[in-house]
C-alpha cells in the first residue's frame, strides 16, 4: 500500500513537473541562450549542492560530478549531464525544473483595486 502511495505521489509529481515545464516553454526558450547572471548562477549552485546533500546514497558520482562541473564552469548552460537511472533523471528534472523557475520573470501582482467614491 506504502508503495502504491509512493508511485501516485511520483506521478502526480510528474504531472506538476510536465505542466510548468509546458507552462514556462516560451519564457524557457527566450532565455536559453542567456547566461545565468551571478545571482542565477548563486542560486543554481545552492540548489546543487541542496539536491545533492538531500540525495546523499541515491545521486549516482557521474550526476553529482556533473553538478561539480557545473558549478566550477561557472554556470555554464552547455555543461555535459550524466545521468544513469531513474531516481537520477528526478533528481535532474527536478535541477532543471527549479532552473527554469529562477529564470522564469514573475508577473507582478496587479494592482489593488481602488474604491470609487472615496472620499478624502
Amino acid at each position: 500500500m506504502l508503495a502504491r502511495f509512493r508511485d501516485i505521489l511520483r506521478a502526480r509529481s510528474a504531472l506538476a513537473i510536465l505542466f510548468f515545464g509546458i507552462v514556462s516553454l516560451p519564457a524557457a526558450a527566450e532565455q536559453a541562450s542567456e547566461p545565468l547572471s551571478p545571482q542565477q548562477c548563486s542560486d543554481a549552485i545552492s540548489v546543487a549542492h541542496q539536491l545533492v546533500a538531500r540525495n546523499a546514497g541515491k545521486i549516482s558520482a557521474k550526476l553529482r560530478d556533473s553538478f561539480l562541473r557545473f558549478g566550477k564552469s561557472n554556470c555554464d548552460l552547455e555543461t555535459d549531464w550524466n545521468t544513469t537511472g531513474k531516481k537520477d533523471e528526478e533528481i535532474f528534472s527536478e535541477f532543471r525544473l527549479r532552473l527554469i523557475a529562477m529564470r522564469t520573470p514573475s508577473k507582478p501582482a496587479s494592482p489593488a483595486r481602488q474604491t470609487r467614491g472615496a472620499k478624502d
